[in-house]
């Protein structure tokens, strides 16, 4: 599954990755046979429920992010349920020949936005990932305890 914000690339990426030749090297693979779906995703958020149901038929995800415009709203949205599912994800920067000929940027300023981009990211993940814990700690917590202080039933209780 590709997930990527309106116009990020990923058409052209699932494209070209199916123009050439399919060969994987068995050294690579220990002689293992492997079939590989892509599911191009929709960037749009008009599509997001079909998006959805996409990220339930997968066992992984490749984040697709123009370097320039970073992570968008719907990649975002997107990551998030992937997130959620438990996808494998596999990260991909894409675009980064824009920051040398649109933005005429030096290899150093080029290092600092993509840095900066992958930076933006890691703190999504990391946020997505204590909230997931705090979310379990509290589902479990309330499991644990299904009283409150002053001995009503919490599971009766109208």
């Amino acid at each position: 599954m590709y997930i990527a914000h309106v116009r990020h690339g990923k058409t052209i990426l699932a494209d070209d990755l199916l123009a050439s030749n399919g060969i994987i090297s068995t050294r690579l693979t220990d002689n293992k046979k492997y079939l590989i779906n892509l599911i191009d995703t929709p960037g749009h958020v008009d599509f997001s429920s079909e998006v959805s149901t996409v990220v339930q038929l997968c066992d992984g995800a490749i984040i697709l992010v123009d370097v320039v415009e970073g992570l968008r709203s719907q990649t975002l949205a997107t990551l998030r349920q992937a997130w959620l599912e438990h996808l494998r994800i596999i990260l991909v920067f894409n675009k980064i020949d824009r920051l040398f000929v649109e933005h005429k940027w030096s290899p150093h300023q080029a290092y600092v936005c993509i840095h900066g981009v992958l930076k933006h990211i890691n703190d999504v993940v990391a946020k997505q990932f204590t909230s997931l814990l705090l979310e379990k700690g509290a589902e479990q917590e309330v499991m644990e305890k299904p009283n409150n202080d002053d001995g009503d039933d919490n599971w009766t209780k109208k």
